[in-house]
């Protein structure tokens, strides 16, 4: 688990795959579920609302698993449709609300 991630981008925000974070959970897992908290405490600021998930066994490899859009909320964000073997998680912010903010994030089975 990543607690509380803040990202700060300098003028506009473009997509890049430079807006990531990587868990690393040590051996490779069976992962079913993925999920993400935004920070609550400051609105709709860095709720992120685009997002690409990637796996890997060996950190190098990555292969994407999932992709999509989440409303613009503070609510809770379970993907609970996973179901991958590995390592290494990556979450990819393709869009957010202003600067990103993660106050949680995690995966599970």
């Amino acid at each position: 688990m990543v607690d509380f991630l803040h990202s700060r981008p300098i003028g506009k925000f473009e997509p890049n795959p430079s807006r990531y974070l990587i868990l690393d959970l040590g051996i490779s897992k069976d992962i079913s579920k993925l999920y993400y908290l935004p920070a609550r405490w400051l609105g709709y600021n860095g709720v992120v609302t685009k997002y690409r998930i990637l796996t890997s066994i060996d950190g190098k490899n990555y292969k994407k698993i999932n992709e999509g859009k989440w409303e613009k909320n503070t609510n809770l964000k379970i993907l609970d449709s996973l179901s991958v073997k590995a390592r290494y998680v990556k979450f990819e912010i393709l869009e957010s609300i202003d600067e990103a903010i993660i106050s949680e994030i995690g995966v599970g089975n």
